[in-house]
């Protein structure tokens, strides 16, 4: 509203009211229950619609609103606002209502109203839209007046005043809240504006008493509120502020903010919201934003270091940080140049690692060492002097992790105790494990390099030596690289070489410079590399130019190592081939150094994007969290109407959880699988309908099934989970609709086919998803797998869900191929390998039962303590005994105890030196017959597999349900 313009009474109520409405539905930190008072005893009638649902129901409407229209609460909920209108209404008035509301605006209109009784009164409505901070609109208030009635109606109270609204919630209100008013010079310019009142809790936010604020000028109470601030006020007050920048406060380790609201008159309120835990967020998202940069930069990797270290201490306020490095013996610990604050000396140099004193072992276990208090920490009690005398009365110790061995330690300290929060702890891990990244790959980049530099001066001299040799000139032309000589006769099928390749293959080199037999040579090569290195020799007999391939060789000594073969054969004047010559040269370092480089780009790609992801599981723990801390304050207050909503609301986002780290895990493939004997055919067909559901009525789902489809071993539930996020792809490519075909067909790849796939080849079953929607690019096919890449919208994807899919395939021996042209669709096909044998049938279908034991013994070996008063919890429920073991020895000690037995449940990573299936084993030598149930987390995949469970074993992945513990429980059981 610009300055001379009319504002009335009513629509500055309606602002504040629209505040009130905002702050309850925002929930943070006001009480919603105290908020909810205020609106539901105003005199003023009011009601809300929710305009994000079909047909705007109503979701609230107070006691005078209830008053005016004769309805319960109970008869106008859910329904819409047209309910009360009379027929006489003007159409034109609707028809405002209905524009507004689509457009999100205010509206003021007269209409025609029925009360319950039947009874008529023209209606004065002012229906304004309420959004969030961010914009997002929440719902509509609508506040009517009654101008005149057919029958007589008592007025009801006055509505109260602007000021005296905000007044009545002074108490209310935990947020920090100020009221004001503007003081004007005779020309009316505001000059000053001052304190009326505060409520306590800006008196705690600021230190200042209630008396010294009230009356004071806003120039004393915020030191920073220049004339630009007042001017503001003035604006606002004026209604020419449009949007009123909000107020910085910024006290010792807190920072607020603060919102403008203005009131009747000159007078105004101050909102202030604490924003510290945002802004230090903020600035632990900038810090490692400068550090990417700064490392991105290049230098050499103490330089790195060093950036990292003085990013670190000046993100935390700490005294001192830095980065050290850790012998290859681990005998001692080098740190180079450290960051320091001012008058605080450095720390660089060498140590024996004694200087970790305790808690040593910790850090070479990879855990992080925390400590507030050196001399209070018994960790660091047996040191306290040495460190406090170095100015470190509080520490963080990160060990950086590499093939098992600490490699490095990232630290801070602090010159007096310190409490570090979990966010500063988590800050810390995220740039160490980013600054190892970078300084492994520079040290990778700069090994390649010197072993490129090496590469060029052996081919040189090698050139110059094979050129030498008019036999060999062309080929050593041709393959610079080749460090190693050989020689086939196709005639007596003798293989020859010369030292070089003799101690590539393990032979001995007088042996081999004799001569071999063939399948001597072919016996070393590794059995996934054999069929290819045959087929290139086959070839190379009966076509002219060079051949290249790059296999493994089993050498002698047991270890695998690579080499690149070029080779040409010598054919005789009627065509047949007489003698094959080629060279070669071991790339096995090269290829160790250039996975270390690919997973060091990899891992700072899945860096860069961890924020992302920890920010989808920071909002589904805040639902946990909030979901258990109302369920406890509830059954602690006695109401127990909304335990089961709580509860529900935790349990679904702790599963949703459970899905992302599912999807994360399946990229990686790490995840443990549960391959069974599957029918695709039959799996197809069970999903139908869901899949009808998912893509819509628009989008026209056609089945093509092979008659006699093969059998593959998958787990059928994956699966399921790859065939379900194709199709929602495939929706999601057709907007407007289209035609979705889901086809199976028996495939058998020959040799050329299969290595295309980086498969064996063999016979596949393969199950194709295609749609006639927007199709891929081949740059977008490119990427198609890359974990987090995704085309749809920012907060419409994870970009998970192909790489989750691609990742099951491979890890369950398949791959997964794309066909699209841009415009015409695409086809993904996931190829599977064939399984030797029929079926499983479908699981049975019903509700799940908790099947009851009957007094069974059960040993329960986990080293989380909630897992273990869980599964005990259940047993005891279900009728088991339980007996519980922390770690393996202890498990193994109740094992070899005469306590009877009847079954044991144990995780797979176990501490103590004893992992879940070397426990396994002991049980079965000392019990023989005893049933076996392992519950695993996904990453112990490397030490146990599915396929490697024996007779009485079974496997049950984390997270579980109790339905499904219980039915593996009795099934192991019962299974004589």
């Amino acid at each position: 509203m610009k300055r001379g313009e009319i504002e009335s009474p009513w629509q500055r109520e309606q602002a504040l009211l629209v505040e009130l409405v905002r702050l309850h539905a925002e929930a943070a930190p006001t009480p919603p229950s105290a908020l909810l008072t205020v609106l539901e005893q105003a005199a003023t009638p009011l009601v809300l619609t929710d305009p994000n649902q079909p047909d705007h129901p109503i979701t609230f409407a107070n006691r005078a609103f209830q008053e005016l229209t004769g309805y319960s609460a109970a008869e106008l909920l859910g329904r819409n606002c047209r309910m009360l209108q009379a027929p006489e209404t003007d159409p034109a008035a609707r028809g405002r209502i209905r524009g507004a509301l689509a457009a999100g605006q205010e509206v003021a209109v007269e209409l025609v109203n029925r009360r319950r009784d039947g009874s008529r009164f023209r209606n004065a409505l002012l229906i304004t839209p309420v959004r969030d901070r961010h914009g997002r609109l929440l719902s509509h208030l609508g506040t009517p007046r009654a101008l005149a009635v057919d029958t007589p109606v008592t007025a009801g109270p006055a509505p109260p005043a602007g000021e005296a609204l905000w007044r009545s919630v002074f108490a209310w209100l935990q947020e920090a809240l100020l009221l004001g008013e503007a003081l004007r010079d005779p020309a009316g310019q505001v000059v000053e504006a001052r304190c009326l009142d505060v409520n306590p809790a800006w008196c705690a936010m600021t230190g200042l008493p209630a008396g010294t604020a009230r009356g004071a000028p806003l120039r004393q109470l915020f030191p920073g509120a220049d004339a630009a601030r007042i001017g503001q006020v003035a604006r606002l007050l004026d209604g020419d502020a449009g949007v009123v920048p909000p107020w910085q406060v910024d006290r010792p380790g807190r920072c607020y903010e603060g919102r403008l609201q203005r009131l009747e008159g000159d007078r105004f309120v101050i909102l202030f919201t604490e924003v510290t835990a945002a802004r230090e967020a903020e600035r632990r998202r900038a810090a490692l934003a400068e550090l990417d940069a700064g490392l991105g930069e290049g230098g050499a990797p103490a330089e790195m270091a060093r950036i990292g270290a003085t990013i670190l201490g000046r993100t935390l306020r700490a005294d001192r940080a830095g980065y050290g490095t850790i012998t290859a013996e681990g005998a001692s610990f080098t740190l180079g140049e450290d960051w320091t604050a001012p008058g605080l000396a450095s720390l660089a140099g060498d140590y024996p690692m004694c200087i970790f004193g305790d808690y040593g072992p910790v850090l070479l276990q990879g855990e992080a060492v925390v400590v507030e208090d050196v001399g209070a920490d018994p960790r660091t009690a047996s040191i306290a002097a040495m460190l406090q005398g170095a100015g470190i009365h509080a520490l963080i110790n990160l060990p950086v992790m590499e093939g098992g061995r600490l490699v490095a330690v990232l630290f801070v300290n602090q010159a007096a105790p310190r409490a570090w929060t979990a966010e500063e702890v988590a800050f810390a891990g995220e740039l160490a494990q980013r600054l190892r990244q970078a300084v492994e790959r520079r040290r990778a980049e700069a090994e390649l390099r010197t072993l490129a530099a090496s590469l060029e001066q052996q081919v040189a001299e090698r050139a110059q030596a094979l050129a030498e040799a008019r036999a060999f000139s062309r080929l050593a032309l041709a393959a610079v690289r080749g460090i190693g000589v050989w020689s086939f006769d196709v005639a007596s099928g003798r293989f020859t070489a010369d030292a070089a390749i003799a101690d590539l293959y393990g032979f001995d080199p007088a042996e081999l410079a004799a001569g071999i037999g063939r399948e001597q040579v072919l016996a070393q090569v590794h059995p996934e590399d054999r069929e290819r290195l045959q087929a290139v020799m086959q070839s190379g007999l009966h076509h002219q130019g060079d051949q290249e391939l790059e296999y493994r060789i089993l050498h002698r000594n047991g270890r695998v190592r690579w080499m690149l073969s070029r080779g040409h054969t010598h054919f005789a004047a009627d065509g047949r081939p007489v003698r094959r010559l080629g060279v070669g040269v071991e790339t096995t370092r090269q290829r160790e150094l250039e996975e270390q480089l690919r997973q060091s780009q990899k891992m700072e790609a899945v860096g860069q994007l961890t924020g992302g992801v920890a920010h989808d599981f920071n909002n589904l723990l805040t639902g946990i969290i909030g979901s258990l801390e109302l369920l406890t304050r509830r059954l602690a207050q006695g109401q127990y109407a909304e335990i089961p909503r709580y509860a529900e609301a935790a349990r679904g986002a702790a599963q949703r959880a459970a899905a992302l780290t599912h999807r994360l895990l399946a990229f990686s493939r790490r995840q443990t699988l549960d391959p069974r004997p599957t029918d695709a055919n039959r799996l197809v067909a069970g999903m139908e309908e869901m899949i009808r559901r998912s893509v819509g009525p628009s989008i026209a789902l056609v089945l093509v099934a092979e008659p006699a489809l093969w059998t593959v071993l998958v787990d059928p539930p994956q699966l399921e989970n790859a065939l379900l996020n194709l199709c929602i792809n495939a929706r999601d490519a057709m907007p407007s609709g289209g035609r979705l075909e889901i086809a199976t067909l028996n495939r058998r790849l020959d040799a050329a086919e299969a290595a295309a796939g980086g498969l064996p080849p063999g016979d596949y079953v393969t199950l194709c998803v295609s749609d006639s929607g927007s199709g891929m690019t081949p740059e977008v096919i490119a990427r198609a797998f890359e974990p987090f890449f995704t085309t749809k919208p920012q907060g419409q994807g994870t970009g998970l869900g192909l790489s989750m899919i691609y990742g099951f395939v491979r890890q369950s021996g398949g791959t997964v191929r794309i066909a699209s042209t841009p415009g015409e669709g695409s086809c993904i096909c996931l190829d599977l390998p064939r399984h030797a044998g029929p079926a499983l049938p479908p699981p049975p279908s019903g509700e799940a039962t908790m099947p009851q034991g009957g007094g069974e013994r059960v040993l329960v070996v986990d080293d989380e303590p909630s897992v273990r008063l869980m599964v005990a919890e259940v047993l005891e429920e279900l009728g088991y005994a339980a007996l519980e073991a922390a770690d393996g020895p202890a498990g193994l000690r109740i094992l070899q105890s005469a306590a009877p037995l009847d079954l044991l449940v144990t995780d797979v990573g176990l501490p103590g030196g004893m992992n879940g299936r070397q426990l396994a084993e002991a049980a079965q030598r000392l019990r023989p017959g005893l049933r076996i149930l392992f519950i695993t987390g996904f990453a112990e995949s490397a030490v146990l597999s599915h396929g490697d469970l024996g007779p009485g074993m079974q496997l049950l992945t984390k997270p579980f349900s109790l339905e499904a513990l219980a039915q593996r429980l009795r099934g192991l059981i019962a299974a004589d």
